[in-house]
């Protein structure tokens, strides 16, 4: 990217988009955009992600990878397609061309984050990754890295953090805790979901049918199928029916249902998408 340029009023671009980037830049302001590219400098052997802004169409704002986060990624390529914040840096008007830094933007989040939120507010983040073995989930809210432990992300089982966790995805959560010596803070999406045993007594009657997903098959307990998000309950297939697989679609009987010890047994009487179904068995 070549020097700054001076922004003569000759070279200006419209009008509005130079209020909200005059603005932008001499206030530091955090600006969002998505990452539509990722290149690379030969001369200097280093990636850089292009970035369109929201607010400021018709330039293309740059982020060397330097810029783009103080952990040194392999590569960038993983953040094409996502959102992020960033910070203008330098303006090159002649190119078109705006030279950004997400990690200042990223400090100027946090800084914020740590003097107006506190225990109970409810904020937006945006899935950064897992950790596998200790099941957390951890989210970027307002550039701090949040955690949050699987049993906080609904009422229901989760088996695997990368069945329903893809980076980038916004996540509405609340915050649980907020250590500011350690700046650590939990948070979790349970508390603002319905509970879904409150009334399931009087919407899932014996006898009737239902659609469901075969949640879980456990070589102890049997199978599980998830009715709404938050309720699973065991069930057996009809003698006709071979056993089904996980993620299959399922038509359900219900036979019980008892909310108060959270739990309901059915009988899966059909596959309506075909299945696994054999009306010789």
């Amino acid at each position: 990217m070549s020097s700054v340029v001076p922004l003569q009023k000759e070279n200006w671009p419209k009008r509005e988009v130079w209020e909200v980037l005059r603005h932008a830049w001499e206030e530091k302001e955090v600006m969002k955009g998505k990452v539509c590219s990722v290149q690379k400098q030969q001369e200097a052997d280093q990636e850089f992600a292009v970035i369109q802004l929201d607010q400021v169409q018709g330039f293309d704002a740059v982020c060397f990878a330097g810029d783009f986060d103080e952990h040194q990624f392999k590569s960038l390529a993983g953040f094409v397609g996502h959102d992020v914040d960033v910070v203008i840096q330098e303006v090159d008007v002649e190119q078109r061309r705006l030279r950004v830094s997400r990690v200042d933007a990223l400090k100027k989040l946090q800084s914020q984050f740590w003097e107006n939120q506190k225990t109970g507010d409810v904020v937006e983040g945006r899935i950064s990754g897992w950790n596998d073995n200790k099941q957390i989930l951890y989210l970027l809210v307002q550039g701090v890295t949040t955690y949050l432990h699987l049993r906080d992300w609904s009422y229901g089982y989760v088996p695997n953090v990368k069945d329903f966790a893809r980076l980038g995805n916004p996540v509405q959560v609340k915050i649980i805790e907020m250590n500011f010596e350690q700046k650590r803070v939990r948070v979790a999406r349970k508390p603002l979901l319905k509970d879904p045993w409150e009334n399931a007594e009087s919407y899932y009657k014996p006898d009737d049918l239902h659609l469901g997903l075969v949640s879980m098959i456990h070589p102890k307990h049997g199978i599980f199928v998830r009715l709404q998000e938050g309720l699973d309950i065991l069930c057996y297939p009809a003698k006709r029916l071979q056993k089904p697989t996980p993620g299959l679609v399922v038509t359900v009987k219900i036979t019980r249902m008892d909310s108060a010890q959270r739990k309901g047994r059915g009988i899966i009487v059909n596959y309506p998408h075909g299945g696994d179904f054999n009306e010789n068995r």
